[in-house]
């Protein structure tokens, strides 16, 4: 049980929409319901990655990252199939913007550690999961929402979880090495 979540721990986490490749495995076969809209989890390769020179990505994607991302300046520029992708630090944390080949903007995600995932999402699982960790926490922000992602664990088990508007969602539920999906 430990290995698995140290596993799930030091997972590193893009998230995907719209794209069937990423030079990434599918971190879930899961997808995440937003409503109308279904993203999918992917878990980044970092062995073939080639950074993109700015003149090198679409003008609308950089335009777009440059506002909406104003006080970011190390943003690292990946082609994937279907678009662009870029990997930024935040406020010390993360983060991942995804744009299709038009370079309009898809989804955005925020990385945490589970010591330092947003305050709200601590009290929320502290009461309806008590006696549970959180592992890593991932927000995903699209033009119209925004939800949580994350893992959290006890000694007997291991859960998948999404949170939308504070409603928690049980995606997948590991216990005693057998997975239960919901």
């Amino acid at each position: 049980m430990k290995n698995r979540t140290a596993a799930l721990a030091s997972i590193t986490i893009a998230l995907c929409f719209g794209f069937t490749s990423l030079n990434a495995t599918p971190l879930t076969t899961i997808p995440i319901n937003t409503g109308d809209t279904s993203l999918t989890l992917y878990r980044a390769s970092h062995t073939d990655e080639t950074y993109l020179r700015l003149n090198e990505v679409n003008i609308h994607a950089a335009r777009d990252f440059m506002k909406r991302f104003e006080s970011v300046t190390d943003g690292k520029w990946l082609k994937i199939e279907g678009g662009y992708l870029v990997r930024f630090m935040a406020d010390e944390k993360k983060n991942d913007a995804f744009y299709d080949g038009m370079g309009r903007f898809v989804a955005a995600s925020c990385y945490y550690d589970g010591a330092n995932s947003p305050e709200e999402i601590k009290a929320l699982i502290n009461k309806e999961y008590p006696g549970y960790k959180i592992i890593v926490t991932t927000r995903i922000n699209t033009n119209d929402r925004s939800f949580y992602r994350l893992h959290i664990s006890n000694p007997e088990s291991i859960k998948t979880l999404q949170i939308v508007n504070s409603r928690i969602r049980v995606l997948e539920e590991m216990e005693n090495g057998d997975t239960v999906s919901r």
